[in-house]
């Protein structure tokens, strides 16, 4: 769930830059609003394609997307988390986190 996680910081961050709202975001793809914050969060997935269509409103390559950077995601997404001795630790308590948030939401709804 890391790279979710990655990724989707990395398309909120230029999504921001370019102040373009997930709303927006959700209508370029096809998608629900809610659903395109689970993919921002890393909790949902989406396609190639649909990558695509983010990457071109963004005036990006997907390469870009994709390109996730360790560093910047241990200062800018889990720098609360950041004391675990083994960062597999961190990420495996996040995961945990995710599912029960995912239960949490289905059972709400």
């Amino acid at each position: 769930m890391q790279q979710a996680r990655m990724l989707g910081y990395r398309v909120q961050k230029f999504a921001n830059t370019c102040n373009v709202s997930p709303l927006e975001l959700s209508e370029i793809i096809g998608c629900s609003e809610t659903e395109m914050k689970l993919f921002l969060k890393g909790r949902a997935f989406i396609s190639y394609e649909q990558l695509s269509l983010l990457a071109k409103k963004l005036k990006v390559e997907i390469s870009a997307l994709l390109s996730g950077n360790e560093d910047e995601y241990n200062k800018s997404i889990v720098h609360c988390m950041n004391d675990f001795d083994k960062p597999q630790n961190r990420e495996f308590i996040l995961d945990i986190i995710d599912e029960y948030m995912d239960i949490l939401d289905v059972t709400c709804n």
